[in-house]
């Protein structure tokens, strides 16, 4: 056993075994022993106003603080898992991203592509821009319709799932990593 009283042999700030493994669990200490999920240490939240700057011990604790910020997710906010060894992997958003169509149906998409022409119409200066992410208005009427069928709203899926998320998210990580889940 190593006497911890002894003068240390290193030179004056070269940090030691101590420092470089300290606040680490048993598991991070030995991280490329480790399988599968668990080379997986932090996660982020990368979006570009950086408003989550540091990581996430884990998936539940970065979904919790994602929800305080809900409506940033149509602004482009990637999920991140950070591996011991560097490397990082963007979790799919159907991981954890609930789709849901714009308009119910034909009839719905057909009467807003309307009401948006005749307010272009009528001179309003807005109409133009109203609604563009749905459909260009430059499109025949019938490609206006078809384009507002296809689009979709995204929001995280519901606070009562985060556990199953968590579990879904952990699988595929596993999956990357070819380690079958226990």
């Amino acid at each position: 056993m190593k006497d911890k009283s002894a003068p240390s042999k290193e030179a004056p700030g070269t940090p030691t075994e101590d420092s470089l493994t300290r606040g680490l669990t048993p598991y991070m200490a030995h991280a490329d022993e480790l399988p599968g999920y668990f080379r997986y240490f932090a996660f982020t939240i990368e979006e570009m106003r950086d408003r989550y700057p540091d990581p996430f011990p884990t998936i539940e604790a970065m979904l919790a603080a994602l929800r305080e910020g809900r409506y940033v997710l149509l602004m482009g906010v990637d999920l991140v898992a950070h591996r011991v060894d560097g490397g990082k992997v963007e979790l799919p958003r159907e991981l954890y991203i609930k789709k849901t169509p714009t308009f119910k149906d034909r009839a719905e998409a057909e009467a807003w592509v309307r009401e948006r022409q005749q307010k272009m119409v009528q001179g309003d200066p807005l109409s133009k821009l109203r609604g563009v992410r749905y459909a260009n208005p430059e499109h025949s009427l019938e490609e206006q319709i078809n384009e507002c069928l296809e689009a979709f709203e995204e929001e995280l899926m519901d606070a009562s799932l985060d556990s199953q998320i968590g579990e879904n998210i952990r699988n595929y990580l596993l999956k990357l990593e070819g380690t079958p889940h226990e």
